[in-house]
């Protein structure tokens, strides 16, 4: 493996700051922009590298698995790179966030967890239609992405409320809606920063309504090892 997509390699697993779709998408048209070398190198040997990158990143684990499975036919690996690439287009993630603006009659009190990218153009979209009434973020351990989410939210003009998640049974009862993202999308679970199951049950138990916005990329197949203690699985019976 050439030393570029070594330095591909370690960026995916030292960052830290970017949301998953972020890390995608950035790894997906760094693959394209580089594909003639690509194909000269080993594209399984590449795969398996991404493959190591954080279990609960699945759309980094969906990336590397379609680097091992059409490692032989470059032209329709190609052409698959490309289909994802469209789903890490901004374009495609309002689309998520104008199917939910269309079944709102009024503005809406919110509360949400960690900086899902998805997520935060749904909020964008949402107070851009005079759709927020009140917003609140849960700050998020040990990174504070609530609080990342909250001051580029402030940068565009987005007022909202960084809360405490011990804090959550006094906000909890002032809200309609608890939202969050998910690194990852099962069958049975998905994967979310710790303390989303926490909001969820509160959000339940109040009578909430609680919504999962999640990419396409994030949909996988097969069960997810957790080896980071931020982050835990949420039922999807939930």
């Amino acid at each position: 493996m050439n030393d570029e997509f070594k330095i591909l390699i370690n960026e995916i697993k030292g960052n830290s700051t970017n949301g998953d779709i972020e890390i995608a998408r950035m790894t997906i048209y760094f693959l394209l922009d580089h594909f003639s070398s690509l194909i000269e190198n080993d594209i399984r040997e590449l795969g398996n590298a991404l493959g190591q990158s954080r279990s609960e990143m699945a759309s980094i684990q969906n990336i590397a698995q379609l680097l091992i499975d059409f490692n032989d036919s470059p032209k329709i690996l190609h052409g698959k790179l490309i289909e994802l690439k469209e789903k890490t287009d901004i374009n495609y993630t309002d689309s998520i966030a104008y199917s939910f603006i269309s079944t709102l009659n009024s503005p809406i009190r919110v509360i949400t967890i960690s900086r899902s990218s998805t997520v935060k153009r749904v909020l964008i979209q949402l107070s851009r239609n005079n759709l927020i009434k009140n917003l609140f973020i849960i700050r998020s351990y040990p990174g504070l992405e609530g609080i990342q989410l909250h001051k580029e939210l402030l940068e565009m003009g987005i007022n909202s409320i960084p809360v405490y998640l011990a804090e959550i049974n006094k906000y909890v009862p002032k809200i309609d809606i608890a939202i969050s993202g998910a690194d990852a999308i099962t069958n049975d679970y998905i994967v979310n920063k710790l303390g989303t199951r926490l909001l969820f049950e509160y959000a339940i138990l109040h009578k909430k309504t609680t919504i999962v916005f999640g990419n396409p990329l994030k949909r996988i197949v097969r069960d997810i090892s957790i080896n980071n203690e931020i982050f835990e699985k949420i039922p999807i019976e939930y």
